[in-house]
């Protein structure tokens, strides 16, 4: 009996699926992570690193590639402590975690490395990392007569500052929060270039600084204060002064306890329109050209308490043992990164009980000089959407309470007024 061999042709399509097929199975996707405790996560870049920007999605790591997870309180597996930490003493004690771990993939099948040649395979376990927020750092802080803070977390030998805070602590205030608008690099080592001031300092050399329980702010939150007399036409409730969220995809989760020194009682009108508008237009044109920004507010929201309007008062609301006045006047100091010609003063008028004189709008308004403020130029002049205008630097900077004084703008404001500095509302 003879035997002849037969070739099988394949057709073409069919090889180049299975193809396909063969390189996506080999190419892993990690997700066992959680996203509200999910840490950092790395990949080599060059000779560099890139932060991973995954906002809860599963993470593409290459076959035979690898991923780094930095924690720096340390990563933990429910019910499993022994694997990602080494028990030290009595059972129950405190145990010292990993705050790194590196994941591999090899043929479609995650590893988790740990230090010391442990090994564990990743469909078994979760990555969840206790506690990777940012912190708040004393630090000294440019433009700021009082008592200074950052706010941001290290990565490896990398600081990510997101914010600076001047604060006054004996009255409990926010003088200004000072932080960038514009994409931020997803480059570990590029990350000081994208820090308020350019900071570059290690943060562990700055002391901790903790505010008020967080969970306690966020109770504070949903309350709605009301105007006296004036339900449903003047509701204030707490807002973020600066919205973090809004520039800060890259970091997730990691700057949602960025809140005691960062609210401020906001009318809900002008929150849910002119104000909104603004964000909307500062945060398109950030994704252009990246912004300096000081964010503050000044002066008091008063209301007549009489029939015929003869006298007013200041509204303020308590909080536990603490009084709050409710700002008149909520500025952001815009500047172009690196054009420091290129800059302007934006003020939003937080109460529908006022007239438009001088003690209200305290410039010339100069908003339609700036192009991209274009879309909101009528509805920012309708009151009761809240009040919204545009001022040079130079003009209002002895007048705004917390306003980052430097030589430019200082020297200006005194040449401009012909004499020291006026007190501030």
């Amino acid at each position: 009996m003879q035997y002849t061999s037969k070739r099988i042709h394949l057709p073409l399509f069919l090889v180049v699926l299975l193809q396909a097929t063969s390189h996506v199975q080999s190419e892993c996707e990690f997700s066992q992570y959680s996203y509200y405790h999910s840490g950092i996560f790395l990949q080599q870049f060059g000779e560099g690193y890139t932060m991973v920007n995954f906002q809860g999605n599963p993470i593409r790591i290459p076959d035979q590639g690898s991923m780094e997870a930095v924690c720096s309180s340390g990563f933990r597996f429910p019910g499993h402590p022994q694997i990602f930490g080494k028990i030290e003493g009595e059972p129950g004690r405190d145990y010292e975690e990993y705050t790194n771990v590196t994941i591999t993939c090899q043929n479609g099948d995650m590893i988790y490395h740990l230090p010391g040649g442990l090994k564990q395979d990743v469909e078994e376990n979760s990555l969840i990392c206790k506690d990777n927020k940012a912190r708040f750092y004393k630090a000294n802080v440019a433009n700021c007569g009082e008592t200074g803070f950052l706010y941001g977390f290290m990565v490896k030998e990398v600081p990510v500052i997101l914010a600076e805070v001047c604060y006054n602590i004996a009255e409990d205030k926010t003088l200004f929060v000072h932080f960038i608008g514009g994409k931020r690099s997803v480059v570990l080592e590029n990350q000081t270039q994208h820090n308020p001031s350019l900071m570059s300092e290690h943060l562990h050399n700055f002391g901790k600084y903790v505010f008020p329980n967080h969970a306690e702010m966020q109770k504070s939150l949903d309350k709605i204060f009301v105007l006296p007399g004036y339900t449903y036409i003047a509701e204030y409730k707490l807002e973020y002064l600066a919205p973090m969220a809004n520039y800060s995809s890259l970091i997730g989760n990691l700057a949602d306890n960025f809140e005691y020194p960062n609210v401020i009682p906001m009318w809900t009108t002008l929150r849910n329109y002119n104000w909104r508008i603004f964000q909307d237009l500062l945060r398109k044109e950030s994704m252009k050209e990246s912004f300096e920004i000081y964010a503050g507010t000044s002066g008091k929201v008063q209301y007549p308490y009489d029939l015929r309007c003869n006298s007013t008062t200041d509204f303020s609301v308590w909080e536990d043992t603490l009084e709050v006045n409710i700002p008149l006047h909520i500025w952001y100091y815009l500047t172009a990164r690196g054009k420091p010609d290129v800059s302007t003063v934006v003020i939003a008028v937080n109460s529908p009980i006022v007239e438009l004189g001088p003690s209200t709008v305290i410039c010339t308004d100069v908003c339609d000089e700036i192009s991209w403020l274009k879309p909101m130029s009528r509805s920012r002049k309708i009151l009761s959407l809240g009040y919204i205008y545009c001022c040079k630097p130079q003009v209002v900077a002895n007048l705004l309470k917390g306003f980052p004084l430097n030589e430019g703008t200082d020297s200006a404001a005194k040449s401009k007024n012909g004499a020291a500095p006026k007190s501030k509302m």
